[in-house]
This record gives C-alpha cells, structure tokens and sequence, in this order.
C-alpha cells in the first residue's frame, strides 16, 4: 500500500520555536505507533538519505514525523512565536534543548491518533533521542532506535592516536573561551566536519561528558536498540568502543540491544528493509 505524499507541517516548542518538518500519513494507518525521525548533525528533516528511505517504508502503515530540530543544517535562524529569530544550526545549538524539540514531535504525533510513539535517530539524532529519554522522558515514547549514534568520551578522544584533529580544535576552543571569546566560529574536522562556536564545542565535547550515551543509557527506561555499520566502527574513534561499551551495560538498568550490520557504512545504502524490519522488532 503506497503512502500518500509528505506534507510540510510546522511545530511549536514550548520555549516558542517553530520548527519546519515533515509529516508522512498513511492512505490507511494499521499500527498504532507513530514514529519521529531525528536527523543528525548538519542534516535536515528534508535531505534525501537513509532517514527519507526509512520514512517512505513506514508510512506504509503508520505516521511518520520527519523532525527538523533547532540544531538543523550548518548554521540557520530558528523563527520564534514572538516574530524574532535566534542562532540554530549545527553551529549553535546546545544539545540540551533537543528534548523541547522531541517533546513537541512526539505531542504532534499523539494528537493525531497515535497511541505511543518510536524515537529514530541517525548519528547525532540517536544521541538526542537518548538524551532527551534520560533526562525528559515521555510516557508515551515506547522504545528508541539509534543508527550509529557516536559517543561523546572526552577521555577517550584525548588519548586517541587517532584523534590529533579533535585535540587541536580542543584547544583552540580552550583558548578562545579563555581569552573571553566565546563566540568564535572553529572550523571543526573530528568528529565531523562542522563550524562551532568555541563554547558551543567545549559543552559540547569536554571533559564533563554530559552527551555520552555510554553514562545515559541506563537513565532510559525503555527498550534502545543501537544499529550500526560493521565500516562505520572502523572510521572513527566516535564508534570503535561501542560493541563493548553495550556488552558492559548488560546486567545494568539500561534495556539496550546492539545490531552490527556487515559491510554497512554511515550512509546505510540498500539497507532501508532491514532497518525497518530492526525498528519494528519488538
């Protein structure tokens, strides 16, 4: 059954942004759950990729939200209630906002008949669909899954000999906020290539670990299911601990179940079946 073509739907946090998403709505709805999609760094509700895919494959049978968070693109304006505008993009957000922006997607969902809803993140979204579960979890979210979230260890970019860029833009980073700059824009290369603002990148990045998804998983109370490329553990020291990082969990609060795919990379091209046949599994 085809779904019927995504429709522009514009949200409202509760902190007055208005954010710019994608709504997908099925010709008739067979499931219950709704599903938010979250986007990743420098990425957009809009952009073609394995989330698009993933929408299209869902809507079959079920509504989808393709969620624009204040953190969308490299650098953009978040339009507010009031008729002013703030700084948003990748550059300067603060991942601690993200769950005004998941609450009011999962609210948007829910008032459209959905019953409970998924939370699926790609890179960074899976980081604020964990985070925003820890810290502000809603009782109708029923369970998470996170494509190649990257972990956020301080001490472990810092010692790794693969890390030079990271530890470079650390520092300079230091430096500015030191130097009563906070604002300054850093041409970031690890983990991805990005512009921050240097305090942005130190909350972001630094020692206090606030986005490790490693410490925040047991503060989730439901089901997280962590998909990731065999490639991607190989190419960057964002991932390359993960299959033990969740072995160690195991016996903990945290419900979390990790699935390696062989051969898959970030972009996880021709997987869009198996992804969604992992994120309906109960």
């Amino acid at each position: 059954m085809p779904a019927t073509p995504a429709v522009y739907l514009r949200l409202m946090t509760e902190d007055g942004c208005l954010l710019d998403s994608l709504l997908h709505e099925p010709v008739e709805a067979s499931e219950d759950t709704g599903y938010v999609l979250i986007h990743g760094t420098g990425s957009n509700a809009f952009a073609p990729g394995i989330l698009e895919t993933v929408a299209f494959e869902l809507s079959r049978t079920a509504r989808v939200l393709r969620l624009n968070t204040r953190g969308h693109d490299g650098v953009c304006s978040i339009p507010l209630k009031d008729g002013r505008s703030k700084p948003g993009g990748a550059t300067h957000e603060m991942i601690s906002e993200c769950p005004l922006d998941i609450t009011a997607a999962v609210e948007s969902l829910l008032s459209r008949g959905c019953r409970n809803v998924a939370l699926i993140g790609h890179s960074m979204g899976g980081v604020k669909a964990i985070y925003s579960q820890a810290h502000v979890p809603h009782p109708q979210v029923r369970s998470l899954v996170c494509l190649s979230p990257p972990r956020f260890c301080h001490q472990h970019w810092m010692q790794h000999p693969q890390a030079d860029a990271f530890r470079a833009t650390f520092a300079e980073a230091q430096a500015a906020v030191e130097s009563h700059d906070p604002e300054r824009l850093l041409r970031c290369r690890q983990p991805v290539p990005f512009l921050a603002t240097a305090r942005g990148f130190l909350e972001k990045y630094g020692p206090a670990n606030r986005y490790d998804i490693v410490h925040l998983l047991p503060q989730v109370l439901v089901p997280v299911r962590i998909v990731i490329g065999s490639e991607t553990l190989k190419s960057s020291p964002a991932f390359d601990t993960l299959p033990a990082d969740v072995d160690q969990l195991q016996g903990s609060k945290a419900s979390v179940t990790l699935t390696i795919l062989p051969g898959v990379s970030m972009s996880y091209s021709g997987t869009a079946d198996e992804v969604c046949r992992l994120i309906r599994e109960p």
